[in-house]
């Protein structure tokens, strides 16, 4: 099998350089106790020689450049949604890529799972997640979209012509009550090495960018190509959020590490990092216009800074004013208890934002509003993380729309563009 893929390879020098640079950021390795034929992650890409041994070299080739598409597209190295399922990532990935792969044959789809052309990979895995937690009777699960030749749930399949498919064609399958349970655990097992990885994240953009530079992308479409490159735009670095806050959140709190060189002896001795350590301050829309997708998107933006080091945060509510109490948080909560649902008004957070004195403040909203006035005096900062889907698929954040205009030249501010939920 190493043979095979190896003459995959040594063809694509020539004729797939983009896929091929990409491949060789990853170590091939045998996986025989894994049910899928290839998954890749954690900088290496497995493959299975029990399943592929009954591939035809096409189709070993179709799927070892679906795996690679995946990689440059990121999803087993991005920022994973909050207490993210593997199944749901796995599917979501698979649905991403045939919205852009010309009809791949070595994956499947529930037919069951509806969805539109078009749309990224976390408004992929929001609507895989809502399917897959449907109750089963409501799945039919029973029926699956073919793309082509078949994989029976991942597995062999024979060197036989495939059947000629048409997009209306179905498959069925015995066993249904358990045929679910079964595609979510492949699915799963796909996704089993997916971690972030901001190292691995860093040379795939190298790789990107490589191929930007000499237009060199092979096989590989326009718009296909174009994804790819749009996938190198961080919609929300949460490093660089808080590192705008450097002024004040310097922690005098010193770890050694050895994922960081010594800045005298490189490698060869512990580097250190600094955690965060600052006053912040969150202040979540509750009002009519946002709705409790975006306000759980907005307990994830929460629960991201207690990863990234934070120690404390303390969050408020607002609509046309402040709702409830402040609250203190020094762990990631699990849930917020919603008020409000009224109309929106800045100047109560920011008016509690600057008698704080607070090292910063994060707006988590929509926008729609009044210009509100910065008090005299206010030494914080201000992000403020918008709800825009039709700019964020757009990756346009420099034209806001016309009423978010004035929040670009807002005194101490900045902001960044939400992706859907």
């Amino acid at each position: 099998m190493e043979e095979i893929i190896g003459k995959i390879v040594e063809d694509w020098f020539l004729s797939e350089p983009a896929l091929f640079a990409t491949y060789c950021t990853h170590t091939l390795e045998e996986n025989s106790r894994m049910s899928v034929p290839m998954r890749s992650g954690k900088m290496r890409i497995e493959y299975n020689p029990e399943i592929l041994k009954e591939w035809a070299p096409q189709m070993i080739e179709e799927r070892l450049k679906f795996e690679v598409i995946r990689i440059l597209l990121a999803h087993p190295y991005q920022r994973q949604p909050y207490k993210a399922t593997k199944a749901a990532l796995g599917m979501a990935s698979d649905v991403t890529l045939s919205t852009l792969y010309k009809r791949p044959t070595s994956i499947t789809i529930p037919s069951g799972l509806k969805f539109d052309r078009g749309l990224c990979f976390e408004e992929y895995y929001n609507i895989v997640k809502a399917y897959l937690e449907q109750p089963a009777q409501q799945m039919q699960s029973h029926q699956y979209e073919m793309k082509g030749q078949a994989l029976d749930g991942g597995g062999g399949a024979s060197d036989d012509p495939a059947p000629k498919l048409n997009d209306d064609t179905h498959s069925e399958i015995d066993d249904s009550d358990d045929i679910e349970s079964q595609i979510a655990r492949e699915q799963a097992e796909t996704a089993e090495l997916w971690e972030e990885d901001q190292l691995m994240q860093e040379a795939v953009k190298d790789v990107i960018e490589r191929a930007r530079r000499t237009h060199q992308w092979g096989s590989l479409s326009g718009h296909l190509s174009d994804m790819i490159e749009a996938s190198t735009i961080v919609r929300i670095d949460y490093r660089r959020i808080l590192s705008w806050f450097r002024a004040s959140i310097l922690s005098s709190k010193r770890k050694l590490t050895r994922m960081i060189p010594s800045r005298r002896y490189g490698f060869e001795y512990m580097g250190s990092k600094r955690d965060f350590c600052t006053k912040l301050l969150v202040a979540v829309d509750v009002s009519g216009s946002v709705d409790n997708k975006q306000v759980s998107q907005a307990l994830s933006i929460i629960n991201r800074f207690f990863k990234y080091g934070v120690e404390n945060v303390d969050v408020i509510m607002f609509d046309c004013g402040l709702v409830g109490e402040p609250m203190s948080m020094k762990k990631a909560p699990r849930t917020l208890k919603i008020g409000g649902r009224g109309g929106t008004e800045f100047q109560a957070p920011i008016d509690y934002f600057a008698k704080g004195q607070y090292d910063g403040l994060v707006m988590i909203t929509d926008g729609y509003a009044e210009v509100p006035t910065l008090p005299e005096n206010t030494k914080g900062r201000i992000l403020w993380m918008i709800y825009n889907d039709e700019l964020f698929r757009k990756g346009d954040s420099q034209t806001l729309n016309e009423y978010l205009t004035w929040i670009a030249s807002f005194p101490r501010s900045k902001y960044v563009i939400l992706p859907p939920v």
